[in-house]
């Protein structure tokens, strides 16, 4: 038993074989936190582009008539949701917030990205989120009540 416990040969294998396991669950946590970032990323461009579109539903009328400013909620809904789901299927609204006193949009949204390497613990998405705020006041229109100057 002391000639087996002293014999040095072939002590490398158990090493590399912890090695190889430690090389193969980092590189796998790499490849799932990659694509988490990267959806991540896509919803968060997502949510800014619905966002900002949201501010062309302004009641155009009203706007001409008396030089107010007024958001349409039905339709910053409907252009939330058709720009968000244009740039990003898989993405749903969690909450969308209009400030009628401010004229401001927030929109909070959210969406799965898939895990490889974690679908070995049963773990095969994660949900990853983003929010972004617009506003619109005069300094957005050209024009209006002003008065151009001849300097």
């Amino acid at each position: 038993m002391k000639r087996w416990l002293n014999d040095e040969e072939g002590g490398v294998y158990p090493l590399a074989a912890g090695i190889i396991i430690f090389v193969l669950a980092f590189g796998g946590l790499l490849i799932d936190g990659g694509m988490t970032i990267y959806h991540h990323t896509k919803l968060s461009s997502a949510v800014d582009a619905a966002t900002v579109a949201t501010l062309d539903a302004y009641d155009r009328e009203l706007w001409e008539e008396s030089g107010e400013i007024s958001l349409n909620d039905n339709e910053v809904r409907a252009i939330a949701t058709r720009y968000l789901t244009q740039n990003m299927e898989e993405a749903s609204i969690r909450n969308l917030t209009i400030d009628a006193s401010r004229n401001r949009v927030t929109l909070e949204a959210s969406a799965t990205a898939p895990l490889f390497f974690m679908a070995m613990f049963n773990q095969y998405e994660t949900e990853v989120q983003a929010s972004a705020s617009a506003s619109l006041d005069d300094s957005n229109f050209e024009g209006g009540d002003e008065e151009e100057s001849d300097d």
